[in-house]
């Protein structure tokens, strides 16, 4: 029974009405015990019972005073009429021989001694000229009641019921409404207060129906409204709460955390504080439970985070600005390089940037035997341009004839101003044929294309020569080949110019083919 007890669940004002109730019925009875303040139903039905036997026993006894027996049945019925209490009369012959009856007397009449009368069940002795003439017999309804419902019916028992009933409702609707009132950080130890009001995060302890039983001083700081205290007001109240959860108060996460029997951590949340300051927290939720394992609360922490959200978005806006300051750099860096390796008119790689890759290339490919071509440029009559048109246009001469060298060209292929009007490229992995072909093709595209290219300058007509040289076992050094290259530009300018020439050893003599 103790097991089953302990499983009902009782709210604090039941459990608190029912003690009361039950105090004050106790109360009741004590008194009625020492003063009596409760009538006695069986002395006042056995006065009454007594007062009616006496009655009808003097009737029935004058009339056999007077020999008028014959009469003796009316005041019988008479009484059984009248007086609803009574079941059956019956006046009996001391033979034993029922001389006259009103009711069912045979049915009724069931005493429980044959000589004694009891309060249900009463006889009298009737007398005539001094003699026993018989009794008269008086069968009344039971007194005590014989079913469970008429016990109940019974105006103490019924009146102790809708005591006991109406009390409990009465109180524990009373003291619901009381305990609102009531401080509930009273229950909580001093000590335990004291511990909480030491921690720098917010400490808040609800009860199983998120009722705050306790807030610790930092949290009182953040939220609390002197004339508006958190103790004993519910969760789901809370302007704050409400703003910074954003969830049906079934879903907070301490009544979730109950609801589970276990802990809920890292919840985030950003609400106002008093004095209109944001503050960012981290909350966590953790259970309490009784000895039996039975959840009584929640202890919820209110870690402040503010400040390492404000750490962190300066820490993410620096490290933003370090991007910035990187890419700004890295594009000056680019930009260095350009100028320190590119030719600041054409944007082709100056000599110095040329020769540190084009010998490195130059190694490598002789090491591993792979194939390079190396093309020497000049502009046909430059110096004209100068001359007739100015340098403003021997320099746009100069930029539109890059440009058309470097549409012609390949990615891995390298284009370098060698000096004035002479540019030098460098062909990686080029076959002989492809060498050819790439270098007619320039000679073809600056020919076609590198004069009309020029705005607001009609009418100028671009050439160019070209001299090749191929990489063979005799080539000891990229300025060997380089040399080549510019012999066959010679040979090519002295060949009537706007010619591609290439240039080749045979049997240890130059010689310098066409195209």
């Amino acid at each position: 029974m103790p097991k089953v007890f302990n499983k009902i669940s009782l709210s604090p004002a039941l459990r608190t009405s029912i003690g009361l109730v039950s105090l004050f019925i106790g109360w009741l009875f004590l008194i009625d015990i020492v003063i009596g303040i409760w009538p006695d139903e069986h002395a006042m039905t056995r006065a009454l019972r007594q007062s009616a036997s006496e009655n009808l026993t003097l009737q029935a006894a004058a009339l056999l005073q007077s020999n008028n027996i014959a009469e003796l049945r009316k005041p019988l019925e008479t009484a059984v009429k009248r007086n609803t209490d009574m079941q059956s009369i019956a006046i009996r012959t001391k033979a034993g021989v029922i001389f006259a009856q009103s009711g069912n007397h045979q049915t009724f009449w069931q005493p429980s001694s044959n000589t004694l009368s009891t309060l249900d069940f009463v006889r009298v002795e009737l007398k005539a000229d001094r003699e026993r003439w018989g009794d008269l017999e008086i069968a009344y309804h039971p007194s005590s009641p014989q079913t469970l419902t008429g016990w109940l019916m019974q105006p103490q028992v019924l009146a102790f019921i809708l005591a006991a009933v109406g009390g409990v409702a009465l109180f524990s609707f009373y003291l619901r409404k009381i305990f609102v009132y009531l401080d509930p950080s009273a229950v909580i130890p001093d000590r335990v207060s004291a511990a909480f009001d030491n921690f720098s995060e917010g400490v808040m302890m609800v009860d199983k129906t998120g009722r705050i039983m306790l807030a610790n001083k930092t949290l009182r700081s953040w939220v609390e409204d002197k004339n508006n205290p958190l103790f004993g007001k519910a969760s789901k109240d809370l302007a704050w709460l409400k703003s910074a959860l954003r969830e049906d108060p079934k879903n907070y996460p301490w009544i979730r955390a109950m609801a589970m029997q276990d802990a809920i951590n890292g919840w985030q949340l950003e609400f106002k504080k008093v004095n209109g300051e944001t503050i960012k927290a981290v909350l966590n939720c953790s259970p309490i439970q009784d000895a039996a394992k039975k959840v009584r609360g929640c202890l919820v922490t209110f870690d402040n985070v503010t400040e390492i959200e404000r750490v962190n978005t300066e820490l993410k806006l620096t490290m933003e600005q370090l991007y910035v300051s990187q890419l700004a750099i890295e594009k000056q860096n680019t930009e260095l390089i350009e100028l320190a390796t590119r030719d600041s008119l054409t944007s082709c790689l100056n000599r110095r940037a040329f020769f540190e890759t084009a010998e490195k290339i130059f190694a490598k490919h002789t090491v591993k035997k792979r194939s390079l071509v190396c093309i020497m440029s000049d502009i046909d009559h430059f110096k004209s341009f100068n001359d007739r048109h100015g340098h403003a246009v021997g320099d746009k001469v100069l930029v539109a004839f890059a440009k058309t060298l470097y549409a012609g060209l390949r990615n891995e292929d390298l284009l370098c101003r060698y000096g004035g009007e002479e540019f030098c490229i460098l062909l990686p992995d080029a076959t002989p044929e492809m060498a050819l072909e790439i270098a007619e093709r320039l000679r073809s595209d600056v020919e076609s294309r590198a004069g009309s290219s020029i705005r607001g300058s009609l009418g100028l007509k671009i050439t160019a020569s070209f001299g090749v040289a191929i990489l063979n076992q005799e080539i000891e050094s990229f300025k060997a080949m380089l040399d080549k290259a510019d012999q066959a530009l010679y040979v090519a300018k002295r060949s009537g110019r706007n010619c591609v020439k290439v240039w080749e050893e045979t049997d240890n003599n130059l010689t310098v083919v066409s195209a």
